[in-house]
């Protein structure tokens, strides 16, 4: 999930809009790497392969019916 300003930097699909958010990216160093970490952060977080392998084997266990 991108949540602009934090991990990420959301622009409309006009050209207009794209080319101001490149340049303002281009312009910020630190907005870049602020948002760089975070977004590092968020998929380490959340995509890791032990919490993927969990998550799934929970999913496989509620569906064949078993809470163990």
């Amino acid at each position: 999930v991108v949540r602009h300003g934090y991990n990420g930097w959301l622009v409309g699909k006009d050209p207009k809009s794209i080319r101001e958010g490149i340049v303002h990216l281009m312009q910020n160093p630190a907005l870049r790497a602020k948002l760089g970490l975070n977004a590092r952060k968020f998929i380490e977080e959340n995509f890791s392969l032990k919490r993927v392998v969990r998550e799934e084997a929970k999913l496989l266990r509620e569906l064949s019916g078993r809470e163990s």
